[in-house]
């Protein structure tokens, strides 16, 4: 898994896992970079910006459905955040990278 981590986050800049469990039992399961909508819903209280909820697009049957997965419920790691205020990270292949 490390391996997949770390690919997505040099190529896309983003790597998602949530955890599953807790203490000893606790697992972290990766949610592919296909899954996750770059869409964000976001409050802002003064400097800080702080990521409420994610999307997800998951198949159910014959067609895809949008859900949302709060943050506190996934561990986002970012690379090369280009704007804090919008804290989703840009990879070598992202061609929205900006260099």
């Amino acid at each position: 898994m490390l391996f997949d981590v770390v690919r997505e986050l040099v190529l896309t800049g983003n790597s998602f896992l949530r955890p599953i469990g807790r203490g000893e039992q606790l697992r972290l399961v990766r949610i592919p970079i296909t899954f996750i909508q770059p869409r964000l819903d976001v409050v802002v209280e003064g400097e800080e910006v702080r990521v409420v909820n994610y999307y997800i697009t998951v198949r159910v049957g014959t067609h895809y459905e949008t859900r949302k997965i709060p943050a506190n419920e996934v561990i986002h790691l970012a690379w090369n955040v280009l704007d804090p205020s919008a804290p989703w990270g840009y990879g070598l292949g992202d061609p929205e990278r900006g260099s």
